[in-house]
C-alpha cells in the first residue's frame, strides 16, 4: 500500500467489506476476516492517503426463512456448526453493523460509503439460497445486474422496505461521522417518510449533535469552505421562484459541510435541479444520492468538475493540488 500511494500507481482503493458482523460474512458469503482486520485495512489505507470506496450490501436475506432450506438447493444456513442461530427480526439492524465499522475507522471526507441493494444473482451460493429460503422467485435475472432502488427479495415490505432504501440512500453521508450509526438509527425509526425534505429536516434538527471525524483531506478543489460561503451560493443559484428548493438547500448546508468539496456538490445538485426542472421533474432523495455518488466517483478518479452553469462563480474559488484533473462540465 505505501509503494502503490508514493509511487501514485491508483486514483483509490475499493474494499467490499459487504457486512459488519463477521458470522454474516462467514456464513452467507464465505468470508473468514475479522472485524479488526478489516479496521486494520482500512486504516492502512488511510494511513498512506489514497481515497478508499468501501461496499455494503444492503437488506441480505437475514431473516429466518418461511420455509425449510433443501440442501440439494442451497448448503447455506445461518445456523452454525454448533447450533446457534444468527437470524435477524429486523435486517436494518445487520445493515447497521458494516455503517458502525466504517464509521469507528479513519474514514475520511475523500473516502465513499458504496451500498447496493441486494439482489441474488443467478447460481450464485447466496442467490441459490435467497430463493430457496423463499425470499425471491426463481428467475432471478430480472433484477440481478442492474442497480435498483428497490430490493429483488419479496420478504421485505412496508416500513422496512422504506428504511432500507432511505438507509442506500443516505448511509454514504452518515459514514462520514464517529456517531454516523446512530444518526442512522435516529432518522431511520424516527420518521415514517423518507422524502427530500425529510432528510433536509432532519440534517437541520440534529446538526449539533454530528461528530465528525477530525481526519483533514488534501483532495477537495475548494479549500476551507465555510457556512457563509454556501449560504451566499444558494442566495446567487436561487431566485423567489425556486425559494421551495432553495429553502431545502439551507436546511441541508451541514449535510453538504459534512461531504468532500461540498460547495461543488452542492452546485452540481443546483445544475440537476434547473435541468430536472426543464423537464418538469421533480428533484427528490434518490436524486441527491446519485448527484452524491457521481460526484465522489469524478474525485476518486481525479475527475472533479465543476458545472459550465455555476464557472464565474466557483473558478475564482478553486486550488487544487491536482488542478490539471479540474474540469468544468
Amino acid at each position: 500500500i505505501e509503494m502503490i500511494s508514493e509511487k501514485g500507481l491508483v486514483s483509490g482503493i475499493s474494499m467490499a467489506i459487504e457486512s459488519g458482523n463477521p458470522k454474516i460474512r462467514k456464513l452467507l458469503l464465505d468470508r473468514h476476516e475479522s472485524n479488526d482486520t478489516i479496521i486494520d485495512a482500512i486504516n492502512n489505507v488511510k494511513r498512506n492517503n489514497i481515497p478508499l470506496r468501501t461496499q455494503s450490501i444492503i437488506g441480505l436475506p437475514v431473516l429466518r426463512p418461511s420455509q425449510v432450506v433443501n440442501p440439494s438447493q442451497s448448503k447455506l444456513s445461518l445456523i452454525d456448526k454448533d447450533g446457534e442461530e444468527y437470524y435477524y427480526d429486523d435486517p436494518i439492524q445487520e445493515s447497521l453493523t458494516c455503517l458502525e465499522l466504517v464509521c469507528k475507522s479513519g474514514f475520511g471526507k475523500e473516502d465513499y460509503y458504496w451500498n447496493a441493494l441486494y439482489s441474488p444473482f443467478p447460481g450464485t451460493p447466496l442467490g441459490d439460497y435467497a430463493v430457496a429460503a423463499g425470499f425471491a422467485d426463481d428467475d432471478t435475472d430480472a433484477h440481478a445486474y442492474q442497480f435498483t432502488t428497490d430490493s429483488g427479495l419479496h420478504c421485505f415490505k412496508g416500513i422496512t422496505l422504506k428504511r432500507q432504501i432511505a438507509f442506500s440512500q443516505t448511509s454514504n453521508f452518515f459514514s462520514h461521522f464517529k456517531n454516523g450509526k446512530d444518526l442512522m438509527v435516529l432518522f431511520l425509526y424516527g420518521n415514517n417518510s423518507f422524502k427530500l425534505i425529510d432528510f433536509a429536516e432532519f440534517i437541520e434538527s440534529r446538526s449539533e449533535f454530528f461528530k465528525h471525524h477530525e481526519r483533514p483531506t488534501q483532495f477537495r478543489i475548494i479549500p476551507n469552505i465555510d457556512r457563509k460561503m454556501m449560504f451566499n451560493f444558494f442566495d446567487d443559484v436561487y431566485s423567489d421562484k425556486e425559494e421551495k428548493f432553495k429553502s431545502i438547500n439551507i436546511k441541508l448546508v451541514d449535510y453538504y459541510l459534512g461531504l468532500l468539496d461540498g460547495l461543488v456538490l452542492a452546485a452540481k445538485i443546483a445544475d440537476k435541479y434547473y435541468k430536472f426542472e426543464e423537464q418538469e421533474k421533480e428533484f427528490t432523495l434518490a436524486d441527491l444520492y446519485r448527484v452524491e455518488r457521481v460526484h465522489y466517483y469524478d474525485n476518486n478518479y481525479n475527475m472533479s468538475y465543476i458545472p459550465d452553469r455555476f464557472e464565474s462563480l466557483l473558478a475564482p474559488l478553486i486550488h487544487d493540488s491536482r488542478v490539471h484533473a479540474v474540469r468544468n462540465g
